[in-house]
């Protein structure tokens, strides 16, 4: 059996010990994790990224770490606003912003709706 086939048996045989995705590769089995995780030093096993601490673009609004994943809250009476807008990279972020108060005003025929801070 070519070594290509080998590792990729390997990876069929209880996913070749990985937590996420097994794969085959030039240098062999390789592990993968999925989004909002990492690959942990023993290349097997993967470990929620804590987005609070490391990349989470909350603004005003209140992180709240979750498997694989986190959520912004704003305070309990306040309302979420996001902005989008797009860096230089194509990667597109939000701006996040808690308010009081809004209204949304009815768009004419054509245009995009809008919330009016007050």
């Amino acid at each position: 059996m070519d070594e290509y086939k080998k590792v990729a048996e390997e990876c069929r045989i209880d996913n070749g010990n990985c937590d996420h995705t097994c794969k085959t590769s030039p240098k062999g089995l390789e592990c993968e994790c999925r989004k909002g995780w990492r690959l942990d030093t023993d290349q097997r096993s993967c470990v929620d990224i804590n987005e609070c601490q490391e990349n989470a673009n909350c603004g005003a609004a209140k992180c709240f770490e979750m498997p694989g994943s986190y959520s912004c809250r704003c305070p309990e009476h306040e309302y979420m606003i996001a902005k989008e807008h797009t860096e230089t990279g194509g990667n597109i972020q939000f701006s996040i912003r808690c308010i009081r108060s809004a209204v949304c005003a009815l768009p004419s025929t054509g245009t995009k709706p809008r919330v009016l801070v007050s």
